[in-house]
């Protein structure tokens, strides 16, 4: 197919080249084997830098006063995972609300030639898991 006379091969390589959104469910899987499907430290299908666009549908959120902090809840496999973020969301957030959120793969660590991967929300969430400091802002992640 001939490209459009408005476009350059150039835009045409890049718009092919946009990756596609991941759901939880998606998101996850990047962090299993394809044989075994055993969870590993790194995604099998992004590298360091690369970018990842994350969308999927909230199935509950919650504000909790005490710590600050915005709970979303996605489903996965008949659970909840929850991800933690700084302040009181719920006022620009509700259930069943679509949300799309950019991350960038980083490494975590690196080992005798191997390469331990996540994602920066991840790692940003550490502070707030291990009570050292606050969860991150959504708006981080907002594009």
């Amino acid at each position: 197919m001939a490209p459009r006379s408005d476009t350059t091969p150039t835009q045409i390589n890049q718009e092919q080249q946009k990756p596609q959104p991941l759901t939880s469910n998606n998101l996850t899987i990047n962090f299993m084997t394809k044989k075994s499907g055993i969870s590993v430290d790194y995604l099998r299908d992004y590298n360091t830098g690369d970018d990842i666009i994350f969308e999927d549908i909230i199935d509950k959120i919650q504000f909790n006063p005490n710590e600050n902090n915005t709970s979303l809840f996605f489903l996965l496999d008949n659970e909840y995972i929850e991800w933690k973020f700084n302040g009181n969301i719920t006022n620009k957030y509700k259930k069943e609300d679509r949300i799309n959120l950019h991350f960038k793969v980083i490494t975590v660590k690196q080992y005798k030639g191997i390469t331990f991967e996540s994602i920066d929300f991840f790692k940003d969430s550490s502070n707030g898991i291990n009570k050292q400091g606050p969860y991150p802002c959504i708006s981080d992640y907002l594009k």
